[in-house]
């Protein structure tokens, strides 16, 4: 049996929902410093004293993949930022997050909740990354999943993937797990406790994606 459609069709629409809200969690932008106040009107004597200028405002931070020492962006920085004239915009999330885009691209969380539940752990356990080719989706999306205290496996098993069911094969050494076809289909590969997706890419593209992942 094949990875279920819909799972692939819901974390296409993860990855187009989070491509919606701007590519990134950026933190709420910061709020714009206040007016600065203008000085009493100067009397003619003693001379008006010029009012400080207006501090600006700290400009916001992002929480995106591409920095930081958190664990968050350490697993978004994993993912390859380009792979050959193809540039992925790389976005880390906390599981905080995975109900919020996961409704918006129709996809519940309840399965996942009820394995991590399973395992003693909860969605606070769980980061996750998304690469997305910038203005050219046909290269494929990239995903990195990782629960705290989990094996890939058992990552794998939360996603509905059954490696039994999957094609086994060697891309640049590595061992990966294929499912469909380059146009619908997913490549996994697992690290350490990181279960990495390529979805809808080229075999020249997925190629090139594995060979820069750990």
């Amino acid at each position: 049996m094949s990875i279920d459609r819909r799972v692939l069709a819901g974390l296409l629409g993860l990855t187009l929902a989070v491509a919606a809200c701007g590519g990134s969690t950026s933190s709420p932008a910061a709020s714009e410093a206040p007016a600065a106040t203008e000085a009493p009107a100067a009397t003619e004597a003693p001379a008006a004293t010029e009012a400080p200028a207006a501090t600006e405002a700290p400009a916001a931070t992002e929480a995106s993949g591409d920095g930081g020492n958190g664990p968050l962006n350490d697993l978004a920085s994993r993912l390859p930022e380009k792979v050959g004239d193809t540039v992925f915009e790389r976005t880390g999330f906390d599981g905080s997050q995975f109900g919020l885009y996961g409704a918006m691209a129709g996809l519940s969380d309840e399965d996942f909740n009820g394995v991590l539940k399973e395992h003693g752990k909860t969605l606070a356990d769980v980061n996750f990354a998304i690469a997305t080719a910038t203005g050219d989706q046909s290269a494929g999306f990239i995903y990195a999943i990782q629960v705290e205290g989990l094996s890939t496996d058992q990552v794998m098993s939360a996603f509905g993937f059954d490696p039994s069911d999957l094609t086994e094969s060697t891309i640049a050494g590595k061992k990966v797990y294929t499912s469909g076809t380059a146009a619908f289909g997913v490549t996994a590969y697992a690290k350490d406790d990181t279960l990495y997706l390529i979805l809808f890419a080229s075999p020249e593209v997925t190629k090139g994606i594995v060979e820069q992942l750990p």
